[in-house]
């Protein structure tokens, strides 16, 4: 029998435990609002083809306690990757998208071939700790991603990456395979899990080896037609020899500013970081460099889109209020009406959060998909 938004009473339940559960008969009946009987056929129905379990009994109120319904253990769940230029970072996830499994390993040796070999290995890893098949695959990677195709160019920081290319060789594991922009995805990450829940509209900066960004509009993620909406880190200064952005305040460059002031070397920005925020004036000059060139970025984004925040990410997001209260005084300066700006909640797993997000709700959609197409057929 069909239900409200045209699907059948069976599908409306698996898409309920699947996105709220687990759940009792009761919590069913009044989310779907239904009879008892109706969700008790529906339940056994989808018992029947494997999709549902019982997972254990609700504290009572009074009476018998309920029983709780939860999706079988054995019908999949999904993979995630964020490739970085240093780290490489994979999950596994059941098809509610609770994380099962995770592990980060170092980059040895960027090379594309090792690399490649390097997301394979540890995905099949990470498969082995999914029950049934994998229902969908998710790789965020620091390249331009086009949104049609798939396809990935710009993958600066991993020598060899062979530009304008698809990653068919994640095709072994016979699940729908989702590839975005790494900041894209750090972006859906933090607004979906992290300091943006709940926010309508907003821009993630991510800050490390390069600089990118990422944009909620409506609640939803902008990718713009080809894929390279927020690469901010490509902005342009109209004097000077390096007119990029990223360039301009990249790690190196803020580290030879910091040894040219004070004479002796950080071991690298967060060294710099403390310094500046422990009163070294070399430190907070070097720092004050980058933040000028950072804020007049940031706030010519924010003058476009007028988010309600601005996030900071990225390897240089742990770096705290040094960062942030200059980023945000001279931000002030610059725009007319000023979003907050806030440090990232999920830090270096912000991507693979969203990846995990991502392939979980093509995962789900599928499921439900596949009971309904079934059902039409029965």
């Amino acid at each position: 029998m069909a239900g409200r938004r045209g699907l059948s009473l069976p599908t409306q339940v698996l898409a309920q435990v699947l996105q709220q559960g687990p759940l009792s008969r009761g919590d069913l009946r009044r989310s779907i609002g239904t009879s008892s009987s109706m969700v008790t056929g529906a339940v056994q129905d989808l018992f029947n083809a494997g999709l549902l379990v019982e997972s254990g009994r609700a504290l009572s109120t009074g009476g018998r306690p309920p029983e709780i319904l939860d999706v079988a253990p054995d019908i999949g769940g999904v993979l995630a990757t964020d490739i970085g230029g240093i780290n490489v970072r994979v999950a596994a996830a059941d098809c509610r998208g609770t994380i099962l499994y995770r592990e980060t390993r170092s980059i040895p040796d960027p090379s594309f071939k090792r690399l490649r070999s390097l997301v394979i290995r540890l995905n099949e890893k990470a498969r082995r700790h999914l029950t049934g098949p994998v229902r969908a695959i998710s790789v965020a990677v620091a390249g331009i991603v086009d949104p049609a195709t798939g396809r990935v160019s710009r993958v600066d920081n991993i020598p060899g990456w062979p530009d304008d290319s698809h990653l068919s060789w994640l095709d072994r594991f016979d699940a729908p395979l989702l590839v975005d922009n790494e900041a894209n995805l750090a972006t859906l990450g933090e607004h979906q899990a992290g300091v943006g829940v709940g926010v309508t509209d907003m821009l993630f900066v991510a800050l490390g080896a390069g600089v990118g960004a990422g944009l909620v509009l409506n609640n939803a993620l902008y990718r713009g037609s080809t894929g390279a909406a927020g690469e901010i880190g490509l902005f342009r200064n109209a004097t000077g020899a390096v007119p990029e952005l990223e360039r301009r305040v990249a790690p190196a460059v803020v580290a030879e500013a910091y040894a040219a002031r004070a004479g002796t070397r950080a071991a690298g920005m967060e060294q710099v970081f403390e310094r500046a925020a422990a009163g070294e004036p070399a430190a907070q000059e070097a720092v004050s460099g980058m933040v000028a060139e950072l804020s007049v970025a940031i706030a010519n984004a924010i003058l476009l889109c007028n988010p309600a925040m601005v996030v900071i990410g990225g390897g240089l997001g742990t770096a705290g209020e040094p960062l942030l209260a200059p980023l945000r005084e001279r931000i002030t300066q610059l725009v007319p009406v000023m979003p907050r700006i806030e440090p990232s909640k999920l830090g270096a797993e912000a991507a693979v959060v969203g990846a995990v997000r991502w392939a979980t709700e093509v995962a789900q959609q599928r499921l439900i998909d596949e009971l309904e197409g079934g059902l039409a057929h029965a």
